[in-house]
């Protein structure tokens, strides 16, 4: 019988499995293996060893995509958490309608990514953009934001903010939904306030949501690319280029693959030695009780 039930386990999950194996495990082996070579897509791949590798350590643009790609992360990680879990806290709130602004808040997480920064690109434009004719406006000097070198990048980021927020709201808000009452009306008793609540029952009752939010915002920090392809290319003078936008740069269109394959293991290692680095630290601050 426990055979038979494992069988069908397995026939349920294999196609998961031939997924994982054919658009996961199988590029990645295939990256690995094309790293060592020198490899121009046109031509056949020739056997370099650790030579990409090496050339990494003297690639200055590779350094500016990876400061780029972590300034990304700092300035959206930590925004999108904070943002998410205030859009909670307030649709947790029992107010008449609440379940109509849930939907307003929800809604950028579903909009194309594209189609997104293809509106933003709009309204940042310094000539013709939304945001400069506000400006005007108000008498307030106009900028020049996704064309200039320092606004760039924090424009890109504030879009992703907005498209994430609510996205993760709903992580935060399931949390929510599983606190007990009796925590909060035990607190009260004891002369606990609102913030003094937030801090001593919510947050850690929230924290494995707060873990994986964290885990999953992380990693798709460091994949930045569709908003930045489709808003800067990159620019103004590189301010923008990330990890995986220089991947695609690499391959793509100077069609290095086997460089780009490099830099792509390189950021697959950086990925996973992160997230390793937080399943060790998790139990220090999250409560699964």
């Amino acid at each position: 019988m426990a055979a038979q039930e494992a069988l069908w386990a397995y026939l349920f999950l294999l196609p998961a499995l031939l997924g994982l194996v054919v658009f996961t495990a199988g590029p990645l082996l295939a990256a690995l293996a094309l790293s060592l070579t020198r490899y121009e897509i046109t031509t056949p791949p020739v056997w370099i060893g650790l030579d990409n590798y090496a050339r990494l350590l003297n690639d200055d643009q590779m350094g500016n995509a990876l400061k780029n790609t972590l300034y990304y992360a700092v300035l959206v990680v930590p925004s999108v958490i904070v943002a998410g879990l205030a859009l909670a806290l307030l649709s947790n709130q029992k107010l008449p309608g609440i379940s109509v602004y849930r939907g307003v808040f929800y809604a950028p997480a579903v909009a194309s990514a594209v189609g997104v920064s293809l509106l933003w690109a709009y309204m940042f434009n310094p000539q013709i953009g939304v945001l400069n004719y506000f400006l005007r406006t108000l008498g307030l000097p106009q900028q020049l934001f996704i064309e200039s070198v320092s606004q760039a990048m924090p424009s890109i980021a504030a879009v992703a903010i907005w498209q994430s927020a609510g996205y993760f709201m709903v992580i935060f808000l399931a949390a929510l939904y599983g606190i007990p009452r009796e925590y909060y009306e035990a607190a009260r008793i004891d002369g606990a306030g609102p913030l003094q609540q937030f801090r001593s029952v919510t947050l850690p009752l929230i924290s494995p949501a707060m873990f994986f939010v964290i885990v999953i915002l992380l990693i798709s920090s460091l994949q930045a690319f569709d908003s930045i392809y489709v808003m800067t290319k990159g620019g103004p003078g590189n301010a923008t280029q990330t990890i995986v936008y220089r991947i695609y740069t690499l391959a793509f269109q100077q069609y290095a693959m086997g460089y780009g394959s490099a830099v792509a293991v390189l950021m697959f290692l950086m990925i996973m030695a992160l997230t390793l680095v937080q399943l060790r630290l998790q139990s220090r601050w999250v409560h699964y009780d």
